[in-house]
Protein backbone atom coordinates (compact mmCIF):
# COMPACT_ATOMS: atom_id res chain seq x y z
CA UNK A 1 0.00 0.00 0.00
CA UNK A 2 1.36 2.83 -1.01
CA UNK A 3 0.49 6.48 0.69
CA UNK A 4 -0.08 10.02 -1.08
CA UNK A 5 0.92 12.84 1.16
CA UNK A 6 -1.96 15.79 1.24
CA UNK A 7 -0.62 18.84 3.07
CA UNK A 8 -0.15 17.25 7.02
CA UNK A 9 -2.31 14.15 6.23
CA UNK A 10 -1.29 11.24 4.34
CA UNK A 11 -4.10 9.48 2.92
CA UNK A 12 -3.48 5.58 2.13
CA UNK A 13 -3.41 4.79 -1.63
CA UNK A 14 -4.65 1.11 -1.70
CA UNK A 15 -3.36 -1.10 -4.96
CA UNK A 16 -5.75 -3.90 -6.18
CA UNK A 17 -4.59 -6.50 -7.55
CA UNK A 18 -5.21 -8.62 -10.79
CA UNK A 19 -8.90 -9.83 -9.84
CA UNK A 20 -8.59 -13.84 -10.13
CA UNK A 21 -12.39 -13.92 -10.93
CA UNK A 22 -12.87 -11.72 -7.90
CA UNK A 23 -15.45 -9.14 -8.05
CA UNK A 24 -14.69 -6.20 -5.98
CA UNK A 25 -17.57 -4.08 -4.80
CA UNK A 26 -15.73 -1.76 -2.43
CA UNK A 27 -12.82 -1.80 0.44
CA UNK A 28 -13.45 -0.63 3.56
CA UNK A 29 -11.12 0.60 6.23
CA UNK A 30 -11.10 0.22 10.03
CA UNK A 31 -8.02 1.59 10.85
CA UNK A 32 -8.86 4.56 13.43
CA UNK A 33 -6.54 4.71 16.55
CA UNK A 34 -7.31 5.73 19.76
CA UNK A 35 -4.19 6.96 21.78
CA UNK A 36 -4.55 6.70 25.54
CA UNK A 37 -2.51 8.97 27.57
CA UNK A 38 -1.98 8.03 30.87
CA UNK A 39 0.80 7.92 33.56
CA UNK A 40 2.37 4.78 35.33
CA UNK A 41 1.42 4.73 38.43
CA UNK A 42 -2.61 5.45 37.56
CA UNK A 43 -2.03 2.59 35.22
CA UNK A 44 -0.75 0.21 37.86
CA UNK A 45 -3.27 1.02 40.61
CA UNK A 46 -6.13 0.58 37.73
CA UNK A 47 -4.58 -3.21 36.84
CA UNK A 48 -3.90 -3.53 40.26
CA UNK A 49 -7.89 -3.26 41.65
CA UNK A 50 -9.22 -5.07 38.37
CA UNK A 51 -6.50 -8.37 39.65
CA UNK A 52 -7.84 -7.91 42.95
CA UNK A 53 -11.64 -8.12 41.92
CA UNK A 54 -10.80 -11.09 39.42
CA UNK A 55 -8.66 -12.76 42.68
CA UNK A 56 -11.96 -12.60 45.18
CA UNK A 57 -14.79 -13.06 42.37
CA UNK A 58 -13.11 -16.92 42.03
CA UNK A 59 -12.56 -17.51 46.43
CA UNK A 60 -15.25 -19.45 46.59
CA UNK A 61 -14.15 -22.42 44.91
CA UNK A 62 -11.20 -22.49 47.56
CA UNK A 63 -13.62 -22.49 50.37
CA UNK A 64 -16.32 -24.92 48.40
CA UNK A 65 -13.47 -27.05 48.22
CA UNK A 66 -12.66 -26.94 51.43
CA UNK A 67 -15.97 -27.22 52.57
CA UNK A 68 -16.27 -30.05 50.76
CA UNK A 69 -13.03 -32.00 52.32
CA UNK A 70 -14.26 -31.46 55.98
CA UNK A 71 -18.36 -32.65 54.56
CA UNK A 72 -16.48 -36.07 53.56
CA UNK A 73 -14.18 -36.48 56.38
CA UNK A 74 -17.09 -35.68 58.88
CA UNK A 75 -19.58 -38.64 57.18
CA UNK A 76 -16.97 -41.02 56.40
CA UNK A 77 -14.53 -40.88 59.58
CA UNK A 78 -15.49 -42.43 63.12
CA UNK A 79 -13.84 -40.24 65.13
CA UNK A 80 -11.32 -42.02 67.79
CA UNK A 81 -9.27 -40.85 70.88
CA UNK A 82 -5.81 -39.60 69.80
CA UNK A 83 -4.39 -36.25 71.89
CA UNK A 84 -8.23 -35.36 72.40
CA UNK A 85 -11.36 -37.02 73.15
CA UNK A 86 -13.13 -38.45 70.30
CA UNK A 87 -16.14 -35.77 70.27
CA UNK A 88 -13.46 -32.75 70.48
CA UNK A 89 -12.42 -33.91 66.94
CA UNK A 90 -15.73 -34.18 66.09
CA UNK A 91 -16.39 -30.64 67.54
CA UNK A 92 -13.32 -29.18 65.61
CA UNK A 93 -14.51 -30.60 62.09
CA UNK A 94 -17.70 -29.62 62.58
CA UNK A 95 -17.04 -26.13 63.67
CA UNK A 96 -14.30 -26.14 60.77
CA UNK A 97 -17.14 -26.75 58.21
CA UNK A 98 -19.56 -24.35 60.24
CA UNK A 99 -16.82 -21.80 59.04
CA UNK A 100 -15.92 -23.13 55.92
CA UNK A 101 -19.60 -23.26 55.00
CA UNK A 102 -19.98 -19.30 56.35
CA UNK A 103 -17.16 -18.59 54.37
CA UNK A 104 -18.02 -20.20 51.10
CA UNK A 105 -21.55 -18.59 51.07
CA UNK A 106 -19.94 -15.28 51.91
CA UNK A 107 -18.05 -15.15 48.76
CA UNK A 108 -20.68 -16.21 46.37
CA UNK A 109 -22.83 -13.89 47.94
CA UNK A 110 -19.69 -10.83 46.88
CA UNK A 111 -19.59 -13.34 43.61
CA UNK A 112 -22.82 -12.39 42.42
CA UNK A 113 -23.13 -9.42 43.94
CA UNK A 114 -20.28 -7.83 42.37
CA UNK A 115 -19.89 -8.43 38.77
CA UNK A 116 -16.37 -9.06 37.57
CA UNK A 117 -14.91 -6.54 34.87
CA UNK A 118 -14.64 -7.04 31.68
CA UNK A 119 -11.95 -6.42 29.38
CA UNK A 120 -13.73 -3.59 27.35
CA UNK A 121 -14.65 -1.93 31.31
CA UNK A 122 -10.99 -2.62 32.25
CA UNK A 123 -10.11 0.08 29.02
CA UNK A 124 -12.64 2.07 29.26
CA UNK A 125 -11.23 2.86 32.83
CA UNK A 126 -7.96 2.99 32.07
CA UNK A 127 -9.38 5.86 29.23
CA UNK A 128 -10.89 7.52 32.42
CA UNK A 129 -14.66 7.41 30.72
CA UNK A 130 -15.72 5.14 33.61
CA UNK A 131 -14.55 4.37 37.13
CA UNK A 132 -13.27 0.32 37.95
CA UNK A 133 -15.53 0.45 41.37
CA UNK A 134 -18.74 1.28 39.03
Amino acid sequence: MESDQAGDVTAPRVIIPESNGINYTGISQNTDTHVINITEDKLYRIIKDYHQGLTRSRDWVTYLGILLSLMASLTASSFNDFVFAANTWKTIFISAAGIAGFFTAASIWRRVRDKPVTAKALVETIAGRIKLDE
